[in-house]
């Protein structure tokens, strides 16, 4: 992948080539998305075995497709738990009611998914689902095994939970983690606030509807300790609550599968909604799946997952060209209100939110490497806090969005929480936090960011937009591979480690093979001109690899180092995959000047203010002056258009003063004791030119000498005329000033000098001034 590769800093294969996770301040870290979909993405979709054949016939065909399936009913599951597949031979079959699977171990399949295949119709002008799996049910919890969690917070991502007392609990326990609403999080994160007009006055969310229920399943009893398969997707925290464990159980359909055929509705025009509205919709289903379907012309989805449906898998399907007017709910072409179910390779055209979930989705869910073209509005989680999405590797010419709402369809609100975009594509993207509780990721997203439905809320955690070559590729195809085959990669860090300016750490992520560390296998590229330089290289430890460049002066700020390896293998001989490249951009070292806003005249006493972050020396230069060296500056001085003054003190304002020196606008500069020279300050200074030109070439001409001590100043004008002396510090302040004197004088110095001084003599019409040096 090369240069153009890079890793995220919250997930990235770590030490020991393994996915690494970054927690945040209070350690939530993106959650393993990997355990959702049919039998926990552990199994491959099976192949069920024919047992029933169903034919097109004239007129309408639901009845013999209806018993068909309701044949296979009284069938015995097998060791899986399958009764059997009814097959849809080629043909077109008219379904003017509605076909249902309400028995576990049922699968229908087609011949094809095109206009060859199998064609499901449904005529008429009923609005429905054509094909209808399982039936609405509810959680059910046994009260009496109610434990509280102890923990003050536990955060995202986390896999376990320690409980008040584990007695009665026991692995393959189905479980539900229980988050009340509590009217201060309500409060917290604004949506007690939520706008409203007195057209379409918004409801406000309500404590009491935000009652949370996680299902899991145990894998592990410790102590007082619970461990179950998926992370924690919204924090359980005692200042909202905390949160409680109960037994569960739901009454579901399983191993229930819909392959291979194209699904159609009639319709009488564009924008015609009297005709089916859902070509499949799971309801009460779990271990269930959707794979190779197509959909034309339906009102609203392709396939919908109620919020009844969990760890199903919806496979390369496709929606088509849906018919309904273009308004609010219609067209959400592939939609999930359940937990832990996937999406993945599904495509669509001309629908308004494509990858959607809905209010209160518990989650985790997936939408993976799906593709949406001509949306009418956008993907994402609609509304009202659906939790733990990955949009993931999703293509779109449209958006993707997560925010907040707020009055949007009577009290939207905040769309969805611990939301995660990875290495997405679209036209622009809104990523917003909430206020409390939650946080919201964009993580290589190509497209532009946007602001908003509402202004004023805060930004999600946005990392590489417009950066391409996000590794990996696809989170979720990342996490499932660590998990099912252990996968280590060998990688190196995409950040490269400044020891000093002239010695870089590369990271490698497995122990390397030491024979290959030269010179040879490594390429130096960037702005910071050490790619024209040789360089040394060697092994500090298994893991890490030193640069060491000779002759580094001042490194442009903000240039960019590259080191590439190539050629080099683990020291169980594994080769380089993903991140070959580390790079490292130079810190802006420079100093901050700032200035004062100010108009001053040139004449004796005249002052500006600046101060500068660093020790050095601050500038007023004229604008329009060469601005890139010291010897810039020093010129500009020289030629009356510059003046400066010395700081000792960081971040202390230090007067430079303006006599003599040319009119116009000025900029202010510092330069540090490395000789780092600042950006211009936004701030600028106009000189007025009021009093006279001082001519340094004039001290280039005279004769003056100056020699000090600790106690007198021996001036020697070298002229037998009178002359005016005036005695000035580095700041301009006016220590002396003589009378008229002639020949060779004897200055008595104050107490309180620097150790420069600046002397001015006006003789004979010409001036001279020169710096002295004390000893």
């Amino acid at each position: 992948m090369g240069q153009e590769s890079w890793s995220s800093d919250l997930v990235y294969y770590g030490e020991g080539g393994k996915l690494t996770y970054t927690p945040d301040e209070a350690g939530n870290i993106i959650p393993d998305f990997s355990q959702v979909g049919y039998r926990y993405g552990n199994e491959s979709l099976p192949d069920v075995e024919m047992r029933v054949e169903v034919s097109p016939v004239d007129g309408d065909d639901g009845a013999s497709i209806q018993a068909a399936i309701e044949a296979l009913y009284n069938n015995t599951p097998n060791e899986k738990g399958f009764r059997g597949a009814v097959v849809l031979k080629k043909g077109t079959y008219e379904i003017e009611g509605q076909l249902s699977i309400s028995q576990s171990g049922i699968v229908l399949r087609g011949q094809g998914q095109d206009a060859d295949g199998t064609v499901l119709i449904a005529t008429g002008t009923n609005k429905r689902t054509l094909l209808e799996v399982g039936s609405a049910g509810g959680l059910s919890t046994d009260q009496s095994t109610k434990v509280s969690i102890t923990e003050a917070y536990v955060p995202v991502g986390r896999k376990f939970v320690v409980v008040s007392s584990t007695t009665g609990y026991a692995v393959g326990d189905e479980i539900a983690l229980y988050r009340p609403g509590t009217n201060n999080w309500i409060s917290d994160i604004k949506m007690d606030q939520i706008s409203s007009t007195s057209n379409d006055p918004s409801t406000q969310w309500s404590a009491s509807s935000y009652n949370f229920y996680f299902e899991r399943t145990i894998s592990k009893v410790n102590g007082d300790t619970l461990f179950f398969r998926n992370p924690i997707i919204m924090a359980l925290d005692k200042n909202y609550g905390g949160g409680f464990v109960y037994k569960s159980s739901f009454n579901r359909i399983n191993n229930v599968g819909i392959e291979n055929i194209c699904f159609k509705s009639t319709y009488s025009s564009e924008d015609d909604e009297e005709h089916s509205w859902t070509a499949v919709e799971f309801k009460g289903v779990e271990h269930g799946w959707a794979k190779d379907i197509t959909s034309w012309y339906f009102a609203y989805a392709c396939v919908a997952l109620g919020r009844e449906s969990k760890l199903n898998t919806v496979l390369n399907c496709t929606c088509m060209d849906p018919k309904s007017i273009i308004t609010g709910s219609r067209r959400y072409s592939f939609y999930c209100e359940g937990q832990l179910n996937l999406f993945k390779g599904c495509a669509t055209s001309e629908g308004r939110h494509d990858f959607v979930t809905g209010s209160r989705v518990c989650g985790p869910n997936v939408f993976t490497q799906c593709i949406s073209r001509n949306g009418h509005s956008d993907i994402g989680p609609h509304h009202r806090w659906a939790m733990g999405t990955l949009f993931d590797a999703i293509d779109t010419d449209g958006e993707i969005n997560v925010q907040d709402r707020d009055d949007m369809g009577s009290g939207h609100g905040w769309a969805g929480a611990n939301q995660v975009f990875w290495n997405c594509k679209g036209s622009s993207s809104v990523c917003q936090s909430p206020w409390a509780s939650a946080k919201n990721y964009n993580i290589g997203f190509q497209g532009n960011k946007s602001t908003g439905a509402r202004s004023g809320r805060p930004d999600g955690v946005w990392e590489g937009q417009n950066k391409t070559g996000l590794f990996p590729v696809s989170l979720y195809e990342a996490q499932l591979d660590q998990r099912l085959n252990n996968t280590t990669v060998f990688s190196v860090s995409s950040i490269l480690m400044e020891l000093n300016d002239s010695t870089y750490q590369m990271n490698f992520n497995l122990p390397i093979d030491e024979r290959l560390i030269v010179p040879e296998n490594f390429s130096i590229s960037g702005t910071s001109g050490l790619e024209n330089l040789d360089f040394s290289v060697v092994l500090s430890d298994s893991y890490n690899v030193r640069f060491m460049f000779p002759n580094v002066g001042l490194l442009p700020s903000l240039s960019t180092l590259i080191i590439t390896a190539q050629n080099i293998v683990s020291t169980n001989n594994d080769s380089l995959h993903g991140l070959s490249s580390s790079s490292y951009i130079i810190p802006d070292k420079r100093p901050v000047v700032t200035g004062s806003n100010i108009s001053v005249s040139n004449e004796e006493g005249s002052f500006v203010v600046a101060k500068s972050t660093k020790v050095g020396t601050v500038y007023l230069i004229r604008m329009g002056e060469p601005n890139k060296t010291r010897e810039d500056f020093e010129s500009a001085i020289e030629n009356n258009k510059g003046k400066k003054a010395e700081v000792v003190q960081v971040n202390v304002s230090v007067p430079i003063y303006t006599i003599g020196i040319y009119g116009g606008v000025y900029n202010y500069y510092a330069i540090d004791e490395d000789g780092r020279i600042s950006a211009a300050a936004n701030e600028i200074a106009i000189i007025e030119q009021s009093g006279p030109i001082t001519s340094n070439q004039l001290e280039k001409q005279a004769t003056l000498k100056l020699k000090a001590n600790a106690n007198f100043l021996t001036v020697t004008p070298g002229s037998i005329h009178p002359y005016l002396l005036t005695l000035y510090d580095l700041y301009g302040r006016k220590l002396y000033q003589s009378k008229e004197m002639l020949g060779q004088q004897e200055i008595y110095l104050p107490t309180n000098h620097q150790f420069q001084l600046i002397v001015k003599i006006v003789s004979d019409g010409k001036v001279s001034i020169k710096k002295v040096s004390i000893y």
